[in-house]
């Protein structure tokens, strides 16, 4: 599962129930926080692997590949 964080995600109590879910189920989960007035603190799960794109975008797409 891969999580685009954004205000709208981090609002969600569906996108929380699905990594809830996901996280039951042992699927790898990545964060990639896209929108700048996203709170990385809001994180579901901060023990995670997370790319933030926020500032260095080119460098973060570079490092997905």
């Amino acid at each position: 599962m891969q999580i685009l964080q954004s205000t709208n995600w981090s609002a969600s109590k569906w996108c929380d129930s699905e990594v809830t879910l996901d996280r039951f189920l042992g699927k790898s989960i990545f964060q990639v926080i896209e929108a700048a007035d996203t709170d990385p603190g809001q994180s579901p799960a901060p023990e995670l692997q997370m790319l933030d794109q926020r500032h260095e975008r080119e460098a973060g797409l570079e490092s997905l590949k």
